[in-house]
């Protein structure tokens, strides 16, 4: 019987988590009520309590799902070995296509893409949601490409630059092409094809610049 009992409780905790997120990436955090997301649940507004202690507590519980979801599909791919074995096999371009894409096809889970339209919107009036994408999508980001860098310049691929000034560079039109489809265009219906072609084209932009021999 209990074993039934959490069973339902959890099913009923991740349709709340579910519906939140569709409605948070549809109209924005703050334009959302526990009634709202209760009724669309199908439960009464009170019964969201019994598993989320407030609405606060819905969203923190999907940035801990969005850094899980990262680390289990993606952190064994940024492993210095991992870095190591790319490098040694792959030429510049298609080492920072390597890396570039394994990002992109990742957002492109449906429940991922909303987690980050969430982070992506939310920034500019949530200090949480600001701090967590300063730190995920822009921190993070910057020390794998940083350390990308320096082992490609270690290995003669790369002329010699400052590592981090080159991650800055590389990756500042990745966060720009990010702004201008959830932000400036608040897209519903992003399209990563088109978005991989032109990271593409910098990537190609970017190589004839850095590595040897150009």
């Amino acid at each position: 019987m209990t074993q039934v009992r959490q069973s339902e409780e959890k099913t009923t905790k991740e349709k709340i988590l579910d519906t939140a997120m569709a409605l948070f990436a549809e109209k924005g955090y703050f334009q959302v009520t526990i009634r709202e997301i209760a009724k669309a649940v199908g439960i009464k507004g009170s019964s969201i309590y019994n598993h989320f202690e407030s609405k606060e507590a819905i969203l923190d519980s999907m940035f801990r799902q969005y850094q899980e979801e990262t680390g289990r599909i993606l952190g064994d791919f940024y492993t210095p070995e991992n870095l190591d074995r790319l490098i040694e096999t792959h030429s510049v371009e298609a080492f920072l296509e390597t890396m570039l894409f394994a990002s992109v096809v990742y957002l492109r889970s449906p429940r991922i893409e909303k987690i980050f339209r969430i982070i992506a919107i939310e920034q500019f009036a949530n200090e949480k949601a600001k701090s967590f994408f300063l730190q995920e999508f822009i921190v993070a980001s910057r020390s794998v490409l940083e350390t990308a860098f320096s082992k490609l310049m270690d290995k003669g691929k790369v002329r010699r630059y400052d590592a981090r000034e080159l991650a800055a560079e590389f990756h500042a039109f990745i966060i720009y092409k990010f702004y201008e489809n959830y932000i400036l265009r608040n897209q519903t219906d992003i399209d990563f094809r088109k978005m991989q072609q032109e990271f593409q084209a910098h990537i190609r932009f970017f190589t004839g610049l850095v590595k040897c021999g150009s």
